[in-house]
């Protein structure tokens, strides 16, 4: 201990090193340990303490860490504080992780001269990180496989929807399954978006609705006479659990009108704009058929897509409203936006034409 200075009573420092539950270590310049307390000996694993027994400070750790150890003794020579964690085996072959502070001594020039350095035993914090992560790892596999397992349940019923639509001789029946047909690839379409994304926490809502319109175009068989365009800001997102309920919205009033809107086949298009403030999004969906019904009552009706879109907006706080001009249906959906500041940064694209 007497090159260590340490202070005019340097033994009461010395009995706390050697009752110390930490590995104390000094180590001088040229990389060899000169102290260790005896706890930290043992705790090592030396047949001897040092300096009795001459141990290199980077031989002391597992050959992965001598660059670390190199390191923080290149440190110490700039006077700088270091910390690092590395391991050493211990005499069963499992490794023991340490949590190493190094931190320079200067001599009475104020020129490093040894370096410092407390080392306290975190195995067992390590093996659980380690248990954690394999725990983590196993949902992620379960989850993945989960998700594989949802898009095939999904495309399975979507196809066997469309295969009995299609050789169904009942017309009304036809209709119906179409549009189940075309709910189905919309909840399979978020999957997809959700399962690719970067992340569960917000989805992205243009590329979304362009997907969500081919697979209701593709559905109901209206691709070679009715054509839609979207107009939605470049990169606008939504929390996922709003977002979600928005493109199901969407695919009701997208497919009420590729339903009704044209139903002798005549040519027309459909146009879905995104739009708002600061602190409110609103969607609309229009197109230039034939018009609602003189007594249509969205509130009051027996249709099974306009509930639906009712209990949607209901879920989201919004407001439909439904404008009574010609040609052809217009809705008009006014919501809360979750993240008032990020509609203002994104500029509108140009329509972008559905095919």
């Amino acid at each position: 201990m007497a090159d260590i200075p340490l202070s005019p009573d340097a033994s009461v420092i010395e009995h706390a090193f050697e009752n110390s539950h930490d590995c104390i270590a000094v180590v001088d310049m040229q990389g060899m340990i000169v102290y260790m307390n005896l706890p930290g000996s043992y705790l090592m694993g030396l047949d001897g303490r040092p300096p009795r027994q001459r141990v290199s400070w980077s031989e002391l750790w597992s050959p992965e860490n001598h660059d670390l150890a190199e390191y923080s003794i290149d440190e110490a020579r700039s006077g700088h504080q270091c910390r690092f964690m590395a391991s050493r085996p211990t005499a069963s072959g499992l490794p023991r992780w340490w949590d190493i502070a190094a931190n320079p001594i200067f001599d009475a020039r104020g020129v490093p001269s040894q370096m410092f350095c407390v080392c306290r035993d975190v195995t067992e914090l390590k093996q659980a990180e380690r248990s954690l992560q394999q725990q983590i790892a196993c949902k992620e596999l379960l989850m993945v496989e989960a998700s594989h397992r949802v898009k095939n349940h999904l495309a399975g019923i979507a196809g066997a929807l469309a295969l009995q639509a299609r050789y169904s001789g009942n017309e009304t029946v036809r209709a119906s399954l179409q549009q189940a047909q075309s709910r189905i690839q919309a909840v399979a379409c978020i999957h997809r978006r959700l399962q690719h994304g970067r992340g569960n926490e917000r989805i992205e809502l243009g590329p979304s609705m362009a997907e969500i319109a081919r697979e209701a175009i593709a559905a109901l068989g209206v691709e070679d006479h009715i054509a839609v365009t979207i107009s939605c800001p470049q990169g606008l997102t939504m929390a996922t659990d709003r977002g979600v309920a928005l493109l199901l919205m969407t695919t009701e009033l997208i497919t009420n009108s590729l339903k009704h809107a044209y139903p002798n086949g005549d040519k027309g298009s459909v146009r879905i704009t995104v739009s708002g403030s600061q602190r409110q999004l609103v969607l609309q969906v229009d197109d230039d058929g034939r018009g609602l019904p003189g007594d249509f009552d969205p509130r009051g009706g027996s249709g099974l897509g306009m509930r639906i879109v009712q209990g949607l907006i209901a879920q989201l706080s919004g407001e439909l409203q439904i404008e009574a001009r010609s040609p052809g249906a217009h809705f008009r959906v006014r919501l809360p936006k979750d993240a008032p500041r990020e509609l203002a940064r994104h500029l509108p694209t140009d329509l972008t034409p559905v095919s």
